[in-house]
């Protein structure tokens, strides 16, 4: 009787949610819905919408995880490093730079406190969880040396920066360095960029050619591989080349304010983008 009943509960709620309307923001109407409706059918696949949201608000950046033991470490690169264990061990430092070789994608950052001291090893490669299969970013190796102890404890797992699911999905370019496009200026209307976290790429077009390149997220940075594009003359380029200027092979930082992302650079909103379905 109570299989039936979640059963008919499940079936219920799958209705509802197919059944329920779909909002459009177009380049005219801000989505002013909390940070959790926003992300709906945005699920990744592992750690879902709900957790990153929740590291994020925190001001974690990167977060792993190990088995056997088990045990987590949190980065938030502007104020601490916490490493915590299942048993109730905890560690906590404030944030350090990292140190990032100069012929692979390894980032090390050593913190010493009087409580002890973390040597944390980040080497961007894909790291599979040995227990829930999920396919992470990065392999991360932690080594754990408590007060005054002499040798140290190694801990490996996998790990991945913070993402913010709000980016993810298709984007017009509304406005560059503080001055509103108009469609007709464009020969494909208003610039496009279509964002895919899990793939790490980014698609589109400047209002003339389709671009397309790769996207790393790194706590509120996004880091744009330089842009592979058509080559198409088209009439006023200058504004589809002004916006690759500050995205193609370019670091810059982001906020999502009032549903409207905002791509800042040097200080300056630079671009400014609307959600559209």
């Amino acid at each position: 009787m109570r299989q039936q009943f979640f059963f008919i509960s499940f079936l219920l709620l799958t209705l509802a949610v197919a059944c329920a309307p779909k909002q459009k923001l177009n380049e005219g109407t801000v989505s002013e819905a909390p940070v959790e409706e926003q992300v709906q059918g945005m699920q990744p696949e592992g750690p879902d919408a709900a957790f990153h949201l929740n590291k994020k608000e925190k001001g974690i950046d990167f977060f792993a995880n190990g088995n056997e033991p088990n045990w987590g470490v949190e980065l938030d690169f502007d104020k601490q490093f916490r490493f915590f264990t299942m048993d109730g061990d905890e560690i906590t430092t404030p944030a350090v730079k990292g140190d990032k070789a100069q012929d692979t994608n390894v980032t090390r950052y050593r913190a010493v406190t009087e409580a002890g001291e973390l040597i944390i090893t980040l080497k961007q490669e894909k790291c599979v969880d040995d227990m829930s299969g999920y396919e992470y970013d990065y392999r991360v190796t932690v080594d754990v040396k408590k007060g005054r102890e002499a040798d140290y404890i190694t801990y490996k797992g996998c790990g991945s920066f913070v993402q913010d699911p709000r980016l993810n999905g298709q984007w017009k370019v509304t406005n560059l360095e503080g001055q509103k496009l108009q469609a007709d200026q464009f020969t494909k209307g208003l610039p496009q960029l279509k964002i895919n976290l899990k793939e790490h790429r980014v698609g589109g077009h400047d209002g003339c050619n389709n671009i397309m390149g790769g996207l790393e997220v790194q706590g509120d940075r996004l880091v744009f591989s330089p842009m592979a594009g058509t080559l198409m003359a088209c009439p006023h380029m200058e504004t589809g080349n002004k916006i690759l200027k500050y995205i193609s092979g370019q670091t810059v930082t982001y906020s999502i304010e009032g549903g409207l992302l905002y791509v800042i650079a040097e200080g300056n909103k630079v671009l400014t983008l609307a959600k559209f379905d």
